[in-house]
């Protein structure tokens, strides 16, 4: 698979950032780019990446669903082995056993692919997300479910609104729906992303003012949902 130069800049760029954010907290990506097999693309942040291109049916795919240019999907690299159906220590899955990713400066997401660990149409992710950090625009293949327990707020954007909401929460985002979300509070926080699928699939978008987004404070003038 070829990348284009742009992309490949952006990737490498992200990566770096990503990996001066591993001393933060002693996190590290369970995949590596020594990990890639002939014409694959895994970064320092341990995603595996395929370019989007215009024209192909994802990109088509994109622009019936919203107004935002894709980039590039981010994959898990396939190298796993299957759990022993008749083994019941392997329907507990912990810690060390989930998949670590870091897909930007300050958010690490520990991912239980379905497929990885006998589940028939499940994927769920728990992230650790710093204060000021989250993740950009982006979008899934199915629907999808945040979950917060604790009282942190959280920005989200969704298509083009955007709103602020202070935890407990639950929040259903459809399949194709561009989102993102900022932590605005002093201390990490963890949402539970669940997903009706057995595939960790995302699809990452071009995020207009995506700065101002992340480090914004929150303020009067901010549209906030509260308990």
């Amino acid at each position: 698979m070829k990348i284009s130069k742009r992309t490949l800049l952006a990737l490498t760029t992200a990566s770096l950032l990503s990996s001066f954010a591993m001393a933060d907290n002693g996190l590290e990506v369970t995949y590596g780019p020594e990990d890639a097999l002939d014409g694959e693309v895994i970064t320092e942040n341990g995603q595996l990446f395929q370019e989007i291109l215009p024209g192909r049916e994802a990109y088509n795919l994109h622009q019936a669903n919203h107004n935002f240019t894709p980039l590039v999907r981010s994959l898990l690299p396939p190298y796993y082995d299957l759990p022993d159906a008749d083994n019941l220590e392997d329907s507990v899955i912990t810690q060390s056993e989930m998949v670590i990713i870091n897909p930007i400066e300050g958010e690490y997401v520990r991912v239980v692919e379905g497929k990885r660990h006998g589940f028939s149409e499940m994927t769920v992710a728990l992230t650790f997300t710093q204060p000021g950090r989250g993740a950009p625009l982006h979008t899934h293949n199915v629907e999808t479910s945040h979950t917060v327990t604790t009282n942190h707020f959280v920005r989200y954007r969704i298509r083009d609104e955007e709103f602020v909401v202070r935890g407990p929460f639950v929040i259903n985002i459809p399949a194709l729906v561009p989102h993102a979300f900022a932590n605005l509070s002093k201390t990490p926080l963890s949402i539970v992303l669940s997903f009706p699928t057995n595939d960790w699939q995302v699809d990452f978008l071009e995020h207009p003012n995506v700065e101002d987004f992340f480090s914004r404070p929150l303020s009067k003038d901010d549209r906030i949902i509260r308990n």
